[in-house]
């Protein structure tokens, strides 16, 4: 198969969709998205602060596959220096089962979250795309090599263990 780069199908020029809510929580009060950029290598979820994007004032950006954040400059939002609380709430959610029923398929709302990282993304519909590997392509695949690709079976980091 010809190069990513160089395919019918580039998922650098197709337009990304707004931003993906994972879900969110009442008591404590927060939501998880996914939102790739455009000229970034890496991947990430977020996590806010508030279950409403407009109401919340904080916001972090995990990495998807180390422990690691990034301290992300979004308008009108400041980094949130999750603690242990706020850091156990995130890790439990993400173990949980999806709620939603058309997420059903989903053991845990880190694969779901994954797998939106991965249709915002645009990978989702690129030829090599298929659920029946665990990693959600042939490891062989160009699509396996972009940089923003994040495989489906990615073990969660242990985001318990972050410290600013």
């Amino acid at each position: 198969m010809e190069s990513l780069e160089k395919s019918r199908f580039d998922v650098d020029t197709v337009p990304f969709v707004e931003m993906a809510t994972v879900g969110r929580s009442d008591d404590p009060n927060f939501s998880v998205r996914v939102h790739p950029e455009r000229g970034r290598n890496d991947s990430y979820l977020k996590y806010y602060n508030n279950k409403s994007y407009e109401k919340s004032t904080h916001v972090i950006r995990l990495a998807f596959t180390k422990l690691e954040y990034y301290d992300h400059k979004e308008k009108g939002k400041k980094l949130w220096e999750i603690d242990s609380k706020e850091r156990k709430a995130l890790v439990k959610f993400l173990k949980d089962k999806p709620k939603i029923p058309e997420y059903s398929r989903f053991d845990t709302n880190w694969n779901l979250t994954i797998f939106l990282w991965n249709s915002e993304c645009g990978f989702t519909d690129h030829p090599d795309y298929d659920n029946s590997f665990p990693e959600g392509c042939d490891p062989s695949s160009d699509l396996y090599k972009h940089p923003q690709f994040v495989p489906l079976n990615t073990e969660m980091p242990d985001y318990n263990a972050i410290r600013f």
